[in-house]
């Protein structure tokens, strides 16, 4: 009985000592005084040192943060302006369906399209929960105003990376499922099509964009690799990824060095931040990292920079413009009620907080 309970105490000591390995801790930034200086001697401008980008690399890859408003609104002022466009006018975006490529192309060209209409594009997509910020559908809206007036040689263009299907043909999370399963494969083909033999600029949640330094990279099935590791590796093509720095303890840290509503761009190359333990900065990560067997991984093994642009935070918080919309709120309840689990948490989560302490403006 005693030699039973013993083994029972120590097998239970390992479980949870595993799981504890797993368990979220808070943001570590373990660079030196000195290290920081030089960290914060070398940060550009995010701006100009992303457009720069092109000079060197065909493909450009910026990662977003879902319900972090701060890094698409930067992104939609960078792309929007004649410097970006001088250098390319190519943006292949994830928060889209494909099947209303034709109908983007229209809208972005200045033609008669609803409002109900161009919603679909961010609507009837896999993951249609991450887009309902309002930041989403300001992108196209404004791409849309940049380009009026424009000759067509002269006007952004943008690609929908998510491959064509309609949410009206599915009956069950299972098929919903197997669609999701193949998403980065059907992003990758996109590119592949759509990207010729242009600069491009990616705009992909921050996950897609990891690039896994080779020796990563052979311990996993290229089934498994990230979007910016297939793309970089498939085609004869250079590529830059830059992370967004979302990490509380490397924010905290930059804002008391860079003046107030500075943006810069870190690049990694030659950085003290590029030993830095990603894992440490962002302990959140460590679940997707070991199943790409890079929970160990440096800052500079995953991506080539990162963006930071002030003290941003996370909102979880539907706008007023998606709570207003009762119809959309139903089917979206709809369907996080079919697909179920972490998804159906979240909206609920989301739905919650949003009606108890208000809109989103």
């Amino acid at each position: 009985m005693i030699t039973f309970y013993r083994i029972l105490l120590i097998s239970t000591s390992i479980i949870v000592l595993s799981a504890c390995d797993y368990l979220p801790r808070s943001s570590q930034y373990n660079l030196t005084k000195a290290e920081t200086q030089v960290l914060i001697d070398n940060l550009q401008p995010a701006e100009e040192a992303i457009v720069n980008l092109f000079d060197s690399h065909q493909i450009v890859a910026l990662g977003d943060a879902h319900f972090y408003d701060e890094v698409m609104i930067f992104i939609t002022q960078l792309v929007t302006t004649n410097t970006f466009t001088n250098k390319t006018k190519h943006l292949v975006v994830e928060f889209g369906n494909a099947k209303y490529q034709k109908l983007l192309d229209s809208y972005l060209s200045g033609g008669d399209v609803s409002k109900d209409e161009i919603k679909k594009i961010w609507r009837e997509t896999l993951f249609f929960t991450a887009w309902t910020p309002n930041v989403y559908a300001d992108f196209f809206h404004n791409i849309r105003i940049f380009n009026n007036g424009r000759t067509p040689d002269k006007q952004l263009k943008v690609t929908l990376a998510e491959a064509p299907f309609s949410w009206e043909d599915l009956s069950s999370k299972e098929e919903w499922q197997a669609i999701a399963k193949s998403k980065v494969n059907g992003f990758s083909s996109t590119i592949q099509k759509r990207v010729k033999n242009e600069n491009a600029l990616l705009i992909f949640g921050a996950f897609h964009v990891i690039k896994l330094t080779d020796s990563i990279k052979k311990q996993v099935t290229p089934e498994q690799w990230p979007l910016l590791t297939r793309v970089s590796t498939n085609r004869d093509t250079s590529a830059y990824t830059i992370w967004p720095v979302i990490q509380p303890a490397l924010i905290n840290k930059l804002n008391h060095h860079v003046p107030k509503n500075n943006k810069a761009l870190i690049h990694l190359e030659g950085s003290p931040l590029a030993e830095h333990s990603f894992a440490d900065l962002m302990p959140k990560a460590r679940v997707k990292l070991g199943k790409l067997h890079a929970r160990d991984a440096t800052t500079k093994q995953l991506f080539d920079g990162m963006l930071y642009l002030g003290d941003i935070k996370r909102v979880m918080a539907f706008p007023k413009r998606v709570l207003q919309d009762k119809s959309w709120l139903k089917k979206m309840q709809s369907r996080v009620d079919m697909i179920g689990g972490r998804i159906k948490t979240k909206f609920d989560e989301i739905l919650s907080t949003s009606t108890e302490h208000g809109f989103k403006q």
